[in-house]
């Protein structure tokens, strides 16, 4: 059973994204698509981006729940929970052990929603994050929402200068401090741009839709997206509604089961 969750999100803050820097000019990720007859490049925020993200907001709530430390895990296991794992050498040709993804879905809902690798065993997914897309005149094809706003009207460039660590060495002439800086330029979605946007859950259990609904409410907390965030960019509202119950069947699954998920942690370590 496939469940398609929609909802829109609109920037607070201005949103970089950067595709490809041109020259001084680091570009907003763009794709192609058809307008009016044309092909016209349109900037778009990656689901993978996003799932990423959400990913280690929910990976530090459960090791909160359990209450241990990212680095009291093992490196392999770390991967796994935080940015999908990586196979090992040699792993190319491992087959596949079912019953060992059987316990790691039962064990780790929350890994079962966003796929992992660890040992020899890939395992897949259960949730699709669909791009941000921008709703303007040109994307109405993609999003199914008619606009008059043009998508060029919602770019913008923001200037930077970037200076060199001078602090201990002597100060010389204004010439010298200008050879110091570089003027460089980030493409930015504008701060009002309003994103059309889905989640798709595909054959979840009550305890991984629960994890999920459950790390879509802690990003939903502090939902910063793209890059400088710590510079006053990325700042998003996201309009979704949290399944309050399954939150709490899964935090409450996750609080009577302390003891099992630390000892399931530490044995895939042992992997």
């Amino acid at each position: 059973m496939y469940e398609r969750i929609e909802g829109k999100i609109i920037s607070q803050e201005p949103i970089s994204h950067i595709g490809e820097t041109l020259s001084t000019i680091a570009q907003f990720k763009r794709e192609k698509t058809l307008f009016r007859g044309k092909i016209v490049e349109i900037p778009v925020i990656s689901g993978n981006a996003l799932r990423g993200i959400m990913r280690r907001r929910g990976s530090f709530r459960l090791l909160e729940m359990l209450d241990i430390k990212k680095d009291q895990l093992g490196e392999d296991v770390q991967h796994a929970l935080f940015s999908g794992g990586m196979l090992k050498k040699g792993a190319g040709g491992g087959t596949i052990d079912m019953n060992f993804i059987h316990e790691l879905r039962t064990m780790l809902p929350l890994m079962s929603v966003w796929g992992t690798t660890i040992g020899q065993q890939m395992i897949g997914g259960k949730l699709d994050v669909g791009q941000m897309i921008p709703i303007s005149c040109q994307t109405a094809i993609r999003t199914g929402i008619e606009s008059n706003i043009s998508i060029h009207s919602l770019l913008d460039e923001v200037a930077h200068t970037r200076r060199d660590d001078m602090e201990d060495k002597p100060k010389g002439n204004d010439k010298d401090a200008q050879k110091q800086q570089m003027r460089y330029q980030t493409e930015v979605l504008a701060a009002g741009t309003e994103f059309s946007h889905y989640f798709t859950l595909k054959d979840c259990n009550e305890l991984e839709r629960g994890a999920f609904m459950a790390t879509l409410y802690q990003f939903m907390q502090y939902p910063k997206i793209g890059g400088m965030s710590g510079r006053g960019f990325g700042m998003i509202k996201m309009d979704y509604e949290i399944d309050e119950a399954a939150v709490e069947k899964y935090e409450t699954w996750v609080a009577e089961n302390v003891d099992q998920i630390k000892a399931y942690l530490a044995k895939l370590g042992q992997l």
